[in-house]
């Protein structure tokens, strides 16, 4: 399995990157304007993290992630996580969304902001997207809204829905509340399980 990082130099993807590196055999790609890997993580203990140059203002750089796990024969991408750019208009993410489809990605997962319902401007435009996709086409998805970042909580809870099956929103609701982040999703699957044995 590889997942695709966006925002990979940013404050949630960096973490993860670390946390996916240490505790699973998964390819991580850190997708970045620079397309450089942290310092943090140049040890050979992370050795399945490789960066890769992806832009969301350059629709040429869409393609590097997947030309870059098909020449090094590693497995295709199987999700995407999703930090949009410092913008309002964020429109170019449902684009890049409908290029991964293509590609056969299956399962998104989509740090929002607590304010931002499916459907409303910027980052609800791409939740709506999402949604969408799921009734269309079976897009499995979670969309994540926290309020404020506190420690390493939003971090924990992105590692566990990308390291399994996106799950039943009841469940994550149920599951997830001591955590205090509100999670959307459709499609459900093994993730269940592994959340309910932590």
């Amino acid at each position: 399995m590889t997942i695709l990082l966006t925002g990979g130099t940013g404050k949630t993807s960096t973490p993860l990157a670390h946390r996916l590196s240490d505790r699973t055999a998964q390819t991580v790609l850190l997708a970045s304007r620079k397309g450089i890997k942290p310092e943090t993580l140049s040890g050979s203990n992370h050795s399945n993290v490789h960066p890769v140059t992806f832009d969301w203002y350059d629709r040429n750089s869409w393609q590097n992630p997947f030309d870059y796990v098909t020449s090094r024969t590693l497995s295709q991408i199987d999700y995407i996580y999703l930090v949009a750019p410092f913008a309002w208009d964020v429109t170019m993410m449902n684009d890049f969304i409908d290029f991964a489809r293509e590609k056969s990605v299956n399962k998104f997962v989509l740090l929002s902001a607590s304010q931002a319902e499916a459907g409303d401007p910027s980052l609800g435009q791409v939740h709506g997207h999402l949604k969408k996709l799921s009734t269309e086409q079976g897009v499995q998805w979670v969309v994540i809204r926290p309020t404020w970042f506190i420690g390493n909580s939003v971090v924990q809870t992105i590692y566990f829905l990308l390291t399994s099956s996106i799950l039943q929103k009841t469940s994550v609701n149920t599951k997830l509340k001591a955590l205090g982040t509100r999670i959307q999703s459709t499609q459900y699957g093994e993730m269940e399980r592994h959340l309910l044995s932590l």
